[in-house]
């Protein structure tokens, strides 16, 4: 649990942030709603399933930050961080949809690759399902925001880490010497973890802003998106 004043005002504002998205999670796209400039129905599927996959990721960044919060208020710090990381991933794939919205705004619509590249998001599989379009490794998500965000990588490797049964996951968390190495302890408290609970939480938060901020720029980019898939086609 939280056992400082710090610890306990990080959690607190990744509750609240957390709450705010649970609040206002989708339940429903309207193709219908998505028209051109003329005020024709969009034919092109492509805002569609753009936003689908968007509302898709909202619903796993939600549950898995929500999960995350009540895994490291109770002590269970590694299934946390490793929430964490898996929220990470989604906000990250958000935020490579927004460029690929971008790009393809400014430098005009391709309906083949732009379909290519939302059927690997919304039903990319990676190697249950060979039938289906070939999914988009995490690591290019990641890759794509530390560009923007210097840092977010090396933050993300950090998490990994810690998800992983390595030493910074297990005998760094769960064990612990005495000084004359003689005598190992194990248990979820015979180590300080203040700082990887701090690191978990501000990732969280930090994760939570990248997608806030690309989740409501797609929505500002629909109507001329939708437009100008529509003239594409035309």
């Amino acid at each position: 649990m939280p056992n400082s004043l710090n610890e306990q005002r990080t959690l607190a504002e990744a509750r609240e942030r957390v709450g705010l998205l649970s609040k206002s999670l989708p339940t429903i796209i309207d193709a219908g709603s998505f028209r051109t400039k003329d005020g024709d129905i969009c034919s092109s599927k492509a805002p569609t399933i753009a936003l689908s996959f968007r509302e898709t990721q909202a619903w796993r960044v939600e549950e898995f930050a929500r999960a995350a919060c009540d895994l490291i208020e109770r002590g269970d710090l590694v299934a946390g961080i490793a929430n964490v990381r898996h929220m990470m991933e989604c906000c990250a794939a958000i935020w490579y949809l927004l460029e690929t919205i971008e790009d393809h705004m400014n430098s005009g619509i391709d309906h083949k690759t732009l379909y290519e590249r939302l059927g690997q998001l919304f039903v990319g599989s990676k190697n249950i399902f060979p039938d289906m379009p070939r999914s988009i490794n995490v690591l290019t998500f990641i890759g794509k925001l530390d560009k923007t965000f210097p840092g977010a990588a090396k933050q993300y490797d950090r998490l990994s880490e810690i998800s992983h049964p390595n030493w910074a996951g297990s005998a760094a968390i769960y064990s612990k010497r005495t000084d004359d190495n003689f005598t190992t302890h194990f248990g979820k408290d015979v180590r300080d973890h203040s700082s990887t609970k701090v690191l978990a939480l501000a990732s969280l938060i930090n994760s939570l802003e990248v997608f806030t901020y690309a989740y409501n720029r797609i929505t500002d980019h629909i109507p001329a998106f939708a437009d100008a898939c529509e003239r594409s086609l035309a």
